[in-house]
C-alpha cells in the first residue's frame, strides 16, 4: 500500500472474501474524486498496480511516465474529449465565490445566457455541475463548456495540473530522492529562467572584469 498521508492511501486488494483477486482501492485521492479527468483516474490506476502489484522498478516507472508525457502532448493521439472534460460542481452562488475561476467565470456566462440555474443557497442543495475544458491558461484560465468543445485544449496546463501533480505526490512518496518536479513544464521553465539570470550576471560580471583590466592598462600605458 501507498501512503500519502493518515487520509490518503492506494494499493491492491489480493484477497477480497476468500477470493483471489487484483483490485485497485483508494481512499482520498485523485483516482476516486469526480472532478479528476479520466486520463488522470486510468493512470493513477496503472501506477498503484506497478508499484503495489507488479513490483516495478524506478527505470520503470521514469520510462512510463515519459511516454504518458508523450501521449499527452502528441497531437496524434486518441485522446477524446472523454478522456480530458472536467466536471466541478457549484456548491453555492457564483456571486458567492471571492475568486471566480475559469469554471465559476463560465458559470457566469451560462447563467446569462439562460442555459443553467443560479446555484441555491440552501444548505440541502445538490449544487449544479459544470462540464468543461481549459482552452489556455496563459495570461488567465479560460474555459469552454462540454457542448462547445471543438478540440482545442491546452496540453501544458493539462500535464502540469490536472494529470502529473497528483502523480507526483506519490513518485515523491515511494522516491523521496529523485527529482520529481523536472517533468513539470512549470519547473522546467522555471529552472531555465533561473539559468538565463545566472548566465546573465556571469557575463556581466565578466565584461565588468575585462571593462577593469582595459582601465588599468590605459592607466599604465599613460604612466610610460
Amino acid at each position: 500500500m501507498m501512503k500519502v498521508d493518515k487520509k490518503r492511501y492506494s494499493g491492491t486488494m489480493m484477497w477480497l472474501n476468500s477470493q483471489h483477486t487484483n483490485m485497485i482501492f483508494s481512499k482520498g485521492l485523485e483516482d476516486v474524486k469526480k472532478n479528476t479527468i479520466k486520463i488522470t483516474k486510468l493512470a493513477m490506476r496503472e501506477l498503484t498496480k506497478m508499484l503495489t502489484c507488479d513490483d516495478k522498478t524506478l527505470s520503470d516507472v521514469t520510462e512510463w511516465l515519459k511516454k504518458l508525457k508523450e501521449f499527452v502532448f502528441d497531437e496524434n493521439s486518441n485522446i477524446t474529449k472523454e478522456d480530458i472534460v472536467i466536471s466541478t460542481r457549484l456548491s453555492k452562488p457564483t456571486t458567492r465565490y471571492k475568486t471566480k475561476s475559469a469554471h465559476v467565470q463560465l458559470a457566469d456566462e451560462m447563467i446569462a445566457k439562460g442555459l443553467i440555474l443560479q446555484p441555491s443557497e440552501e444548505a440541502d442543495a445538490w449544487g449544479t455541475r459544470i462540464d468543461y475544458f481549459i482552452l489556455e491558461s496563459v495570461p488567465k484560465q479560460r474555459a469552454v463548456h462540454i457542448d462547445e468543445f471543438d478540440g482545442k485544449w491546452d496540453r501544458n496546463y493539462y500535464w502540469d495540473t490536472q494529470i502529473y501533480a497528483p502523480i507526483m505526490r506519490i513518485l515523491e512518496i515511494v522516491w523521496p530522492n529523485e527529482n520529481w518536479r523536472q517533468y513539470s513544464l512549470a519547473e522546467q521553465e522555471r529552472t531555465k529562467k533561473i539559468m538565463e539570470r545566472e548566465s546573465k550576471k556571469t557575463e556581466q560580471l565578466e565584461l565588468s572584469k575585462l571593462r577593469e583590466q582595459k582601465k588599468i592598462e590605459r592607466l599604465l600605458a599613460r604612466e610610460k
